[in-house]
């Protein structure tokens, strides 16, 4: 077997080899490839089932089932894709702790909620549960209940009916809704911690109503046009009610009967068609910084209620600002009680009260009018421009505590011994006699010290403002502002406890003759002080302190003085130290420049003292040089004519010498120009080009002949016309030969 056949059976043996390796990877790839896919077709179950347990974990988290009306065909099983139609059945398949979303809709039910559930709207003005005006709407026996985020409305019209009602019941929370056109609004029943918020509640016969219901909390709502009251409290206690907007309510703003330690605060109460609030056998109540305006009849009514608090209120455009009847130990402070129609405040058939820190002012008739009322407490108020400041009518009340009374604007006394007293007494009749009128309006300002609250009051013509209290210096600092160029004076009641005795009185930084009052005691002293008005600052502080606030001023002004006596002597310093520095530099440079030169004069003497010795030795060799000179010259007299013909012969040999190496190197420049020509010419022409030369030229011998004959025979020859055609044309036919 030749090399070629044993080579194409080795080429067949290595390509079946191959296949079979192929084929057998692909079927393991194939089996491996099943594999695979069982493994990811589990993996993918397994997935899918663990995703819809996740759903259903995830489901069952969120605790959401969801309510349209518009689901009418079903199914209903409480999903966003399939929820309930109504929401009495999501109440019964949602367990406690769900949340119960209702889509915008009219849902005509009464609804009962017995689980502790969040009942939620997708829009207060949109999702509707209507009462169809039977029954309550939503009633709650559960606690920890939500309801947000709807209109409730058309109750029942008897008594209890409402629009929600919370019957013995804790901790709900009913918020952001719109309850209208039911007998009550909201109705709490023996119920507590319950908070309602930011609802509108309007044109029901009671807005919200409690009954035997304590530690409420009701904020920020809007109640409005309702037939008989806005909220109505009874037999309850601890209630919390702010910032309310309570207006025109046909009878009551607010009502409290038999109730008791509720705080009522920043609320608006007003346009009410007859009382704002109204109190009836209700104790210990606090009413403070409300605006209570524009009601029909009373402001407030209180009768038959004691022991309440009305403080930092506004009662204006009444027919009353305040109005009690058969009513004792209430207190009324700190009030701006003006423009009433009739009376800032009236006093029927009521004893004990306290009417104090009262701004009365600019009322129609009267300013307090007493009616068969006695033993009532009047002093420190205000009493500014109203027809009639105060009347007793069968009355004999306190128009001044003892010390001091109220600043009455229509007072004509004199103030001679200047402590802000009047001289004499204001009238209103025999038995009623203010014996300490102030000469000026009185101010109450509460200061926190220590976590306690006290109380710096002021009598004076000024305007005062901005009490602050320095507690580092124990030091009340104040403004007063009155018409410029007037006599100001201002008489103030402080603390012992804020300024101790003896106290000093600056105004604009200058003492001012500051007299201690003869009513002064352990626990407050009462200073007067008088000045020109302007705007201006007084301080008021202990004495000692003072001195002491002084010798270290003296001594801040002396230490001032001697730093800058200081400062002007280390700034002389600093121009003394910048001269010594510059003069220190200069003679730096100066010693540099010494220091330079002399190592200059050492090189110089070095080099003079070389160039002494170098001359010496210099003399010395020209001498000996010298002497050697002469005695060659003579010798060279003896060898002139000898070292003449030695020349002549030495230049004829150098002669014959020069020519031979001339013609040499000429021959042998010659011989390398051959050289490199032949080996150029080698490089230049190759077998190959020798060989398409010659067949060039034979073509040319044969072109001839080839004409000929075709001319003779009739028939075209094609020969080869190129050396590459005729080496193809071997290759073919020897490839043909071997396969035969």
């Amino acid at each position: 077997m030749d090399k070629k056949s044993t080579l194409f059976h080795r080429y067949l043996y290595a390509k079946t080899r191959i296949n079979i390796m192929i084929k057998h990877n692909l079927e393991q790839e194939a089996t491996n490839m099943k594999k695979i896919v069982i493994i990811m077709i589990s993996l993918l179950f397994i997935s899918t089932f663990g995703l819809f347990f996740t759903i259903s974990l995830t489901k069952a988290e969120t605790q959401t089932v969801y309510v349209d009306d518009s689901n009418t065909t079903g199914p209903w099983n409480g999903t966003q894709e399939h929820p309930y139609q109504n929401i009495t059945s999501a109440l019964k398949y949602a367990s406690a702790g769900y949340k119960i979303f209702v889509y915008n809709g009219t849902y005509y039910e009464h609804l009962i909620i017995s689980k502790s559930v969040a009942l939620i709207g997708q829009d207060k003005n949109g999702t509707i549960i209507d009462g169809n005006k039977t029954e309550n709407v939503i009633k709650i026996t559960a606690n920890n209940v939500n309801i947000s985020d709807f209109t409730i409305q058309n109750s029942g019209s008897t008594s209890g009916e409402s629009g929600i009602y919370i019957y013995i019941s804790s901790s709900n929370t009913i918020s952001h809704n719109i309850i209208k056109d039911n007998y009550k609004g909201i109705y709490l029943y023996d119920s507590t911690h319950n908070i309602l918020t930011n609802n509108s509640i309007t044109n029901n016969y009671h807005g919200i109503s409690l009954s035997a219901s304590n530690t409420n909390t009701i904020s920020e709502n809007t109640i409005l046009s309702n037939s008989k009251s806005g909220i109505y409290i009874s037999d309850s206690s601890n209630a919390t009610i702010s910032n309310n907007n309570i207006l025109k309510n046909d009878e009551f703003g607010v009502a409290f009967i038999a109730s008791s330690n509720s705080n009522f605060t920043s609320n608006d109460i007003s346009l009410n068609n007859k009382y704002g609030i109204y109190l009836f056998s209700s104790a210990s109540n606090i009413f403070s910084s409300n605006n209570i305006s524009s009601n029909q009849e009373s402001g407030i009514w209180l009768s038959q209620s004691t022991k309440n608090l009305l403080a930092h209120n506004i009662f204006s455009n009444d027919k009353f600002g305040i109005y009690v009847t058969n009513s004792t130990y209430n207190i009324f402070t700190k009030n701006s009680i003006y423009t009433n129609i009739q009376h800032g405040i009236r006093l029927d058939y009521s004893f004990n009260n306290t009417i104090s820190g009262n701004d009365i002012s600019k009322n129609w008739i009267r300013g307090v009018l007493l009616y068969y009322s006695s033993n009532n407490t009047i002093f420190h108020n205000n009493f500014i421009n109203n027809t009639v400041s105060l009347t007793n009518i069968n009355s004999t009340n306190y128009l001044d505590n003892g010390i001091e009374g109220n600043y009455w604007s229509n007072y004509n006394g004199t103030d001679e011994d200047h402590d802000g007293i009047g001289d004499s007494p204001y009238v209103i009749d025999a038995n009623n006699q203010d014996k300490y009128p102030l000469m000026g309006t009185f101010s109450d300002f509460t200061v926190i010290y220590e976590k306690d609250t006290y109380h710096v009051s002021t009598i004076s013509n000024s305007t005062i403002s901005q009490i602050q209290f320095n507690e580092t210096l124990k030091m009340l600092k104040f403004n007063v502002k009155g018409i410029n160029n007037t006599a100001g004076f201002c008489r103030i009641t402080i603390p012992q406890l804020l300024v101790n005795k003896p106290q000093i009185v600056l105004v604009d930084e200058e003492p001012v003759n500051a007299t201690t009052l003869p009513v002064s005691n352990t626990t407050h002293t009462f200073l007067y002080f008088a000045y020109k008005h302007s705007t201006r600052e007084v301080k008021i502080m202990a004495k000692p302190y003072y001195e002491l606030l002084t010798n270290f001023n003296t001594i801040l002004e002396d230490y001032r003085t001697l730093n800058s006596t200081y400062q002007q002597l280390l700034a002389n310093y600093e121009i003394l130290y910048q001269t010594y520095q510059q003069s220190a530099r200069a003679l730096n440079e100066t010693l540099s420049k010494y220091v330079q030169l002399a190592s200059e004069l050492s090189l110089l003497n070095q080099t003079y003292q070389q160039t002494q010795a170098n001359y010496t030795e210099l003399l010395a060799n020209h001498n000996s040089l010298n002497q050697t000179y002469q005695a060659l010259l003579a010798e060279h007299a003896n060898t002139r004519t000898a070292l003449l013909s030695i020349s002549i012969a030495a230049i004829a040999i150098i002669a014959a010498v020069a020519s031979i190496t001339l013609k040499y190197h000429t021959g042998l420049r010659k011989q390398k120009k051959l050289i490199e020509k032949y080996k150029s010419e080698l490089q230049r022409i190759s077998l190959l080009d020798i060989a398409r030369t010659l067949f060039q030229a034979d073509v040319q011998r044969r072109t001839e002949k080839i004409e000929k004959f075709e001319q003779k025979y009739g028939v075209t020859v094609r020969p080869r016309n190129t050396l590459e055609d005729t080496i193809t044309s071997l290759e073919l036919k020897k490839k043909k030969e071997e396969q035969a």
